[in-house]
C-alpha cells in the first residue's frame, strides 16, 4: 500500500475510499473491457517506445542542433510528400540549418558545434574513410549522416505527438461512452 500511495500521490484514506467506491470500480471494469482500451494501450506504448529511441539522438546532438533539426523537419514535412520522404530528400533541409562557413570554421569545429557525444568524435577520428576525405567531402557526408540519424527520430516524434492527441481523444470517448451507458441504465431502471 505504501509503494502504491507514493506512486499515485494519494493518501491511504483516499485509496481506501476509492477501493470502496463502486462507481470507481465500475468505471475501471468498463475501461478494461471496452474495445477502445486496447487502442488506448497501443497509443501509450507508441509514446513510450518513442521515448526510448529518442534518447540516442538526444545524447548525440546538442539541444540547439536538435531544435534546428526539428525546424528543418517541420519545413520538410510541409514541402515534401510523405511518400518521397527519406534521408536523401531530407539532407538538403539539414544542410540549410547547418551551413558550414569554411573560411571561419574547421570541419572539426563544425562537428563539435553540433555533436555532444565523445564517442561520435572518436568514431570519426578512427574511421579511415573519413580521414582520407577532404573537408568538403566530410561536410557532405556529415550532413547525410545527420539526416539519416535524425529523420526516424523526427518522424517518431511527429507520430508520438499524434499518439498523445489520440490518447486524449480515446480516453474522452471511453469516458463519454461510460457516461452514456450509465445514464441509459439509470433511465431503464426507472421504467
Amino acid at each position: 500500500m505504501q509503494d502504491v500511495r507514493k506512486k499515485i500521490h494519494l493518501s491511504t484514506d483516499n485509496i481506501k475510499l476509492l477501493r470502496n467506491d463502486t462507481s470507481v470500480s465500475n468505471f475501471i471494469n468498463y475501461l478494461m473491457t471496452t474495445p477502445k482500451f486496447h487502442s488506448l494501450l497501443n497509443q501509450l506504448n507508441h509514446i513510450c517506445v518513442n521515448g526510448f529511441f529518442s534518447e540516442s539522438i538526444e545524447t548525440t546532438f546538442s539541444t540547439s542542433a536538435i531544435q534546428k533539426l526539428e525546424k528543418a523537419f517541420h519545413r520538410f514535412s510541409c514541402e515534401v510528400f510523405s511518400i518521397d520522404r527519406n534521408e536523401h530528400t531530407f539532407a538538403p533541409y539539414v544542410k540549410k540549418v547547418f551551413p558550414w562557413n569554411r573560411k571561419k570554421q574547421s570541419i572539426e569545429d563544425f562537428v563539435q558545434s553540433i555533436v555532444i557525444n565523445e564517442k561520435y568524435y572518436k568514431m570519426l577520428e578512427t574511421n579511415p574513410l573519413y580521414q582520407e576525405q577532404t573537408s568538403d567531402e566530410r561536410y557532405e557526408n556529415l550532413i547525410y549522416d545527420f539526416s539519416k540519424a535524425s529523420i526516424k527520430y523526427l518522424e517518431r516524434n511527429q507520430l508520438a505527438e499524434l499518439a498523445k492527441y489520440n490518447v486524449s481523444n480515446l480516453f474522452s470517448e471511453i469516458v463519454q461512452d461510460y457516461v452514456d451507458i450509465t445514464v441509459n441504465n439509470f433511465k431503464n431502471r426507472e421504467k
